[in-house]
């Protein structure tokens, strides 16, 4: 098993062994933003190995969660290199934090995957200043 999730009032709890993959194992787990924290913690643990991180389905992440998993994005710690948050409610609100993820000397990603949610024009032109950045490795943008 690569992990085991857990879930209760005060949020997600992971325990085992954090491979390189969560896979698809949080997609459509009614994860809210509250769970992200523990998420953001794992993503910048000194033994986190996680490249490939999906929560696609998850409609209750929204703005906040994207903006607590932003926080482990930019740690030098995190190796994830894929990250899909599809139907997550983001709006441009969080688009300023993914930015600076794009932007940060720490980041690995190279798969973004934010399709059907609505970011607009406003956060189009937020994650652009991210993509501009001599530091962004982004070779991916859904």
């Amino acid at each position: 098993m690569i992990v085991d999730t857990q879930r209760d009032s005060s949020g997600l709890h992971i325990t085992g062994d954090v491979a390189s993959s969560i896979g698809d194992q949080l997609d459509s787990c009614r994860l809210t933003s509250s769970c992200c924290s523990a998420l953001s913690s794992v993503l910048s643990s000194p033994n986190s190995r996680l490249t490939e991180m999906s929560l696609n389905f998850n409609n209750n992440l929204g703005d906040s969660g994207a903006r607590q998993l932003s926080e482990g994005l930019r740690s030098h710690n995190c190796k994830l290199e894929t990250l899909e948050l599809q139907y997550c409610r983001l709006t441009s609100a969080c688009c300023s934090a993914l930015s600076l993820v794009l932007s940060s000397p720490n980041s690995q990603l190279t798969e973004l995957n934010l399709d059907n949610n609505n970011l607009g024009d406003s956060g189009a032109r937020q994650l652009s200043e991210g993509l501009r950045s001599d530091n962004c490795k982004l070779e991916t943008l859904w």
